[in-house]
């Protein structure tokens, strides 16, 4: 368009000078239009509004000649000098597009009908201007008109003396630019700033959403503003700035104000690790008697909760869940509490092959060691005699941007898909039905306690009796029924003590699965488990016609393996894999035998009484046999010697960080002397791993397998 004008001035110019050559004027006429050309090439470099407003006005001129003209250009107005021949002749217009009324050639291309109509193409162009920015001025072309599509040519933005460039106004930070690919009118201009303007710096730190570090730094323009993060607290490392910049340490060159945000993440090392914010930022609730004793209530509180370094990438950020309170006599004694999560909709944790809603937090605190749990746990899943196994893995808990410490992750034991795996209705028949029970049951079972509906009490043995709480079906359900399915059940758990007092192996083979009975056995005997049938054992009874009840899962072996020295009161500096607790058992069928060395025998009703029987013996007898090259390869995992695959080597350091936070010198429960002395991680799982092994070959000798 710019090139239309400049060719009609031109025309225009030579009419005039041809016109006003008779009266000796050309000269005088040629350098006034020259001057108002150089002008007005002035006044378009400099990009004068009067200039763009022609422009606007002489391109819309030419729209409306086209409109009225067809096929004429002005700006293809050709100029000669010819006598007229004939002055009737009439002068016939070029064609601009290059075709004629009688189909003559088509200078496009066209197919020769002469259509006059036919319109130019039309050229898209962009405008692409480039201000000054006021303290400086731009090397190159300043306005241009660019095709669709093409590249402007070269700028730079060069600064007055004693200003810098600091950018674009569209954030490009080099001086020197060439826009490619135009496809729309680019209006920028370059932002200059006095070299003695100073900027600042804000860095901020944060751990699990809150700040925990605030610093500014001033310099001037083009100078380095410097800072480091804090070194992090216990089990914390730096993540990063939300820029990309991952060391502690920047530097920064400010041309402007800056404000970076830092974090500070759970330490890295090759385990999970949880992050668990709670809505007032105060921790798990614990509520305190008149005497400042814990008490047994767990108030419940939201939080959010992020996983990290899960097992097959399930982690996740930020979900809603619930967290209270989980123990008994570790909650109102130990210092470092477990805990329980709730979440609103089942997830998978930690490579756990099934979803639930409801996860606990297992401090172990009471055995210095930490492998009591895991390695009991280990072992079950290893005997197939026990057909499910809670999910146990090591974690690293954060509370409220404050590391917790090591705990071990277990599922809410329960009836479902992946644990045990039956059916959940609730039928009206109740021999459908399947039933998950806990044995001495306890306040933290998650039972309202109403034994009546959920409850029952057996007789096991002359005048004791054992409670036996439900734990599935759910008792609050409206398909439940006290009258029909705790009826059932109490009615089942008769019989099988009738069958065991009759010395009935047939039918008591009827009623119970042998299979999880005798490796039931097998690994609360070979920990010597305190708890064993005092609390934290469960049964469970499937459904249908052959349904039977069934051992396990095995729970809760911190008090094993030798670390409690109040077994039966014995008041024991050490108790050992061979200690004879000499006891006598007075069985209700006045038979007499001495215990000795097997104390879950002792301990438990149900296997005082199965031992009564040959079959029994000998069941367990040979499953010890077969069982030894399984159960020394799971205690080769608690090796401390540098050996691959072992706890140690995978969680030692998560396992030494636990003890900053929680001393290992802190004395709980009544541990025996032998184990307290033992200060170290090392230490202590030697001496488990030891103790173990010497139990399994006192077990073998007690019960004849080096004899067969």
């Amino acid at each position: 368009m710019k090139r239309k004008i400049v060719n009609l001035t031109s025309a225009l110019m030579a009419i005039l000078m041809l016109s006003l050559s008779s009266v000796g004027c050309v000269e005088d006429v040629a350098g006034q239009i020259e001057e108002s050309m150089s002008e007005e090439k002035q006044s378009e470099k400099n990009g004068s509004a009067e200039s763009q407003e022609l422009q606007n006005s002489t391109e819309k001129k030419e729209e409306a000649d086209n409109d009225d003209e067809q096929g004429s250009s002005l700006g293809d107005l050709e100029i000669t000098e010819k006598e007229d021949e004939d002055d009737d002749e009439e002068e016939s217009e070029p064609d601009n597009n290059g075709g004629d009324n009688n189909g003559g050639d088509d200078n496009n291309g066209g197919d020769g009908t002469g259509d006059d109509n036919e319109e130019p193409p039309v050229v898209v162009t962009h405008e692409v201007i480039y201000g000054s920015g006021g303290f400086g001025r731009i090397d190159g072309t300043a306005e241009q008109a660019v095709v669709h599509g093409e590249s402007a040519t070269t700028v730079k933005a060069i600064p007055n003396t004693d200003y810098i460039f600091v950018r674009w106004s569209d954030g490009y930070k080099s001086a020197e630019r060439t826009d490619t690919n135009v496809t729309q009118d680019i209006i920028v201009y370059p932002v200059f700033y006095h070299k003695d303007t100073e900027f600042t710096a804000t860095y901020i730190v944060t751990r699990a959403g809150d700040e925990v570090a605030r610093s500014q730094k001033t310099v001037k323009i083009g100078e380095s503003a410097s800072y480091t993060a804090p070194a992090p607290t216990l089990a914390y490392e730096f993540g990063g700035w939300e820029d990309g910049v991952e060391s502690a340490t920047r530097s920064d060159v400010l041309y402007e104000n800056i404000q970076v945000v830092g974090e500070y993440l759970p330490l890295s090392v090759g385990i999970p690790a949880i992050s668990i914010v709670t809505e007032d930022r105060q921790g798990i609730a614990v509520v305190y008697d008149k005497n400042g004793k814990v008490t047994m209530e767990k108030p419940v509180k939201n939080c959010t909760v992020s996983v990290y370094n899960a097992e097959d990438g399930q982690n996740f950020e930020d979900l809603d869940a619930r967290i209270r309170g989980r123990g008994n006599s570790s909650w109102t004694s130990h210092s470092k509490k477990g805990f329980k999560l709730k979440f609103d909709d089942q997830l998978k944790m930690l490579g756990s092959s099934y979803k639930s809603k409801n996860w606990n937090f297992i401090s172990n605190h009471a055995d210095k060691s930490f492998l009591r749990n895991m390695i009991a746990y280990d072992m079950s899943a290893a005997f197939d005699g026990l057909d499910y196994t809670t999910t146990h893995k090591f974690i690293d808990v954060y509370i409220d941007g404050a590391y917790y410490g090591l705990f071990m992750l277990c599922d809410d034991l329960d009836v479902g898909k992946g644990r045990i795996d039956y059916d959940k209705t609730i039928y009206a028949d109740p021999s459908k039905v399947t039933y998950f029970l806990e044995v001495g049951s306890t306040q933290d079972s998650g039972h309202s306690h109403d034994y009546n509906k959920c409850c029952v009490k057996i007789k096991e043995i002359d005048d004791t009796n054992r409670t036996y709480c439900l734990k599935f079906p759910d008792t609050d359900d409206d398909a439940f029924s006290s009258e029909v399915h705790l009826k059932y059940i109490k009615e089942y758990l008769e019989q099988c003590f009738a069958a065991l007092h009759a010395g009935n192996w047939e039918r008591i083979c009827q009623l119970i699965d042998m299979d999880s009975f005798v490796d039931h056995y097998i690994i609360q005997e070979l920990f010597m488990n305190k708890d064993a049938f005092w609390r934290s054992v469960f049964f469970y009874k499937t459904p249908g016609p052959d349904g039977k009840l069934y051992a396990g899962p095995v729970w809760d072996f911190d008090q094993g393996a030798g670390s409690m020295n109040d077994l039966v009161g014995s008041g024991l500096s050490e108790v050992r894999p061979d200690t004879d607790l000499n006891r006598t058992v007075v069985y209700s069928n006045n038979i007499n035998k001495p215990v000795g060395v097997p104390w879950v025998a002792y301990a438990s009703v149900w296997y005082r009484l199965l031992f009564t029987f040959d079959e029994f013996n000998i069941l367990v007898r040979d499953r010890l046999d077969a069982l030894e090259s399984t159960i020394k390869a799971v205690l080769r995992t608690a090796k401390t010697d540098g050996s691959a695959n072992t706890y140690y080597a995978k969680y030692g350091a998560a396992m030494e960080r636990n003890f900053e936070r929680w001393k290992m010198s802190e004395r709980v429960w009544p541990t025996t002397d032998a184990i307290f002395a033992i200060k170290t991680i090392k230490g202590q799982m030697d001496y488990m791993r030891e103790w173990l092994l010497e139990r399994y070959d006192v077990l073998c000798e007690y019960y004849g397998v080096y004899d067969m």
